[in-house]
């Protein structure tokens, strides 16, 4: 294979996006024979591209190689080049191996605090002191931060714990959990398994919300909605707000098919799953946000007077090789086949059962936990950030 076959052989590779495309790892063959047209500060964090910057290094971007999850063993040797800060969204399992000694080097918690990686549970571990609260929140809902949320259970906030989907999988009752949020968090937008459950068996709870859920199995449960809805109703310049949401929603694709005339294009078109629907619609579409999609090569092809090159450069499409996503939409499928045979295994038994106990957390450690939203008063009487 030549070094230019790693785009299909249609590509006009002038008018791609260099800056873009020097991110993706398909295209690392391409800029080592092409070092002219690298743009260096995405190059620096591409994963596949470790090699050629370590013989570049006089080139490296360090705040973007401080990102890269293959690039820990170059920042162990070039310590002084550290982005610290940056550093916290390497999602490399030996990445805590660059903070020992280092911690107060750290001035933003927040990439941390966000990163579902094993490794931030050796970093917070005795830090948690340094958090503010919007912090807390965060780790509160990270599903990779079970170990130091259980050991630090009463500094979590309430509202973060019932948003972490690890939590949520160890909820043994979903009606004692909506009485606990108090319906103050709309449960019809949360993909979790047990929440849809409790949908399908309380469908009068079903509001505009469920048009944003992702879940598989919430399919039936949009469908009943838009047919409760009477969508023949609505006056397109007054549209109800969750209309171009329920476009961007790929749960809602095949329920979509009985309502061509409210897709909101812009949305649509980017969805892979609605490829079929869209071939269908090719007058209607959105080139912009089409020529996103990476199903849509065919369609591309043929109407390249019509693409946006831009978004064009985002499109994984346009590489031969599709292993790298192919992969990675097959672990994302597996996973999500899981947990849905999970969750009919729930609905048939008519009730949710416990995964991981943690009725701890949602029932007895109530009156430890923080609020789920501040009042005003509470904001008064604490002005500090930090915990």
């Amino acid at each position: 294979m030549s070094i230019m076959s790693i785009f299909l052989n249609w590509i006009d590779i002038n008018k791609l996006d260099m800056r873009i495309i020097s991110g993706h790892p398909e295209a690392v063959p391409f800029f080592e024979a092409n070092p002219h047209l690298i743009c260096w500060d995405e190059f620096s964090a591409n994963s596949a591209a470790i090699t050629f910057l370590t013989a570049n290094l006089d080139k490296v971007n360090w705040a973007y190689l401080s990102r890269n999850s293959a690039g820990v063993q170059l920042l162990l040797a070039n310590k002084d080049k550290i982005d610290w800060d940056a550093l916290g969204y390497n999602m490399a399992e030996n990445t805590f191996l660059l903070y020992e000694d280092n911690i107060d080097k750290i001035t933003n918690w927040m990439p941390i605090c966000k990163n579902e990686s094993a490794w931030i549970n050796k970093v917070l571990d005795g830090n948690i002191e340094k958090l503010n609260n919007i912090e807390i929140i965060e780790l509160s809902s990270n599903p990779a931060a079970i170990p130091v949320i259980e050991k630090y259970l009463h500094l979590m906030i309430k509202y973060g714990l019932v948003m972490n989907p690890y939590v949520q999988d160890g909820i043994y009752d979903a009606n004692t959990l909506f009485a606990y949020i108090g319906n103050r968090i709309p449960i019809n937008y949360c993909s979790y398994a047990g929440f849809v459950t409790f949908l399908r068996h309380n469908r009068d709870k079903i509001d505009k919300y469920i048009c944003m859920n992702t879940n598989p199995y919430a399919e039936e449960l949009i469908e009943q909605y838009l047919e409760k809805e009477d969508m023949d109703k609505i006056d397109y310049p007054d549209e109800p707000y969750w209309l171009p949401l329920l476009s961007a929603n790929p749960a809602a694709v095949q329920c979509m098919k009985k309502y061509i005339k409210y897709i909101y294009w812009s949305n649509f078109s980017g969805l892979e799953e609605a490829i079929d629907i869209i071939r269908e619609n090719i007058d209607m579409v959105d080139w912009n946000a089409l020529s996103g999609n990476r199903l849509a090569m065919n369609i591309l092809e043929m109407n390249q007077n019509k693409i946006n090159w831009k978004n064009m450069s985002h499109n994984i499409g346009i590489y031969i090789d599709q292993t790298r996503v192919n992969s990675e939409n097959k672990n994302k499928k597996n996973k999500i086949e899981c947990k849905c045979q999970q969750q009919e295994q729930l609905y048939n038994k008519g009730t949710i059962m416990p995964i991981v106990d943690f009725e701890k957390i949602t029932i007895h450690y109530e009156e430890n936990l923080g609020p789920l939203y501040y009042s005003d008063s509470d904001s008064d009487s604490d002005s500090s950030d930090s915990v």
